[in-house]
């Protein structure tokens, strides 16, 4: 009971870190009104909040898990570029190079018939091979949509549609997390929760000491 209060924990850390930031950006965005100085100043904040997040997770963990700091490395150094440069265009085309990043990565595992997210979440599921196969899969499709969209609507709509294109592409995530919960039940591991994650004490890497 314990372990498994603990993977929990550690789930809701990796969400904190994800999307506790884009919130407090739209928070921002919403004060500070969509102008090109209230979107930088915005961007400015999530990038605070970002390192603060990330700073918690080591703190509780002693490690910051594989995904959570590649994602934080893009939202911060993209962050930090943008405040220096006074460009929004600079933080919307971090879109594109995360997602595209990320659906890069998985390509060649799904090529060969083998789910590359298990590098990124195996500490915390314990899925089968056909389950992080389409995990992958699922994840791809949408890293691959969002990166696609986002090239084209930050350089060729104004600054209002990309934002109400970042609540879509943010919407959009946490819903495939939630629609994946029938996934994890269906292909978990015998040693796995209900929910399949992982419960055995392995300290199965990726993670960053």
């Amino acid at each position: 009971m314990y372990l498994m209060s603990r993977k929990l924990q550690n789930i809701l850390i990796n969400w904190a870190v994800e999307f506790g930031p884009i919130a407090i950006f739209f928070i921002m965005l919403a004060i500070m009104g969509e102008t090109p100085s209230g979107f930088v100043l915005s961007t400015g904040v999530f990038t605070l909040g970002t390192i603060v997040a990330l700073t918690v997770s080591y703190v509780r963990e002693g490690r910051i898990a594989l995904f959570a700091a590649v994602a934080g490395a893009f939202i911060v150094g993209f962050g930090i570029v943008t405040v220096i440069s006074d460009n929004p265009n600079v933080f919307m085309f971090k879109d594109t190079a995360y997602n595209g990043f990320f659906a890069l990565v998985l390509l060649p595992g799904l090529i060969a018939r083998k789910g590359s997210l298990k590098l990124f979440f195996n500490s915390l599921f314990d899925l089968t091979e056909e389950g992080w196969f389409k995990l992958s899969f699922h994840y791809f499709i949408l890293f691959a949509l969002i990166a696609v969209s986002n090239e084209f609507i930050w350089r060729h709509y104004p600054q209002t549609v990309w934002i109400v294109s970042k609540y879509i592409a943010t919407f959009s995530t946490v819903a495939l997390g939630f629609c994946e919960i029938p996934l994890g039940k269906k292909y978990r591991n015998p040693t796995a929760s209900a929910w399949g994650v992982r419960v055995t004490s392995r300290s199965d890497k990726p993670e960053l000491n």
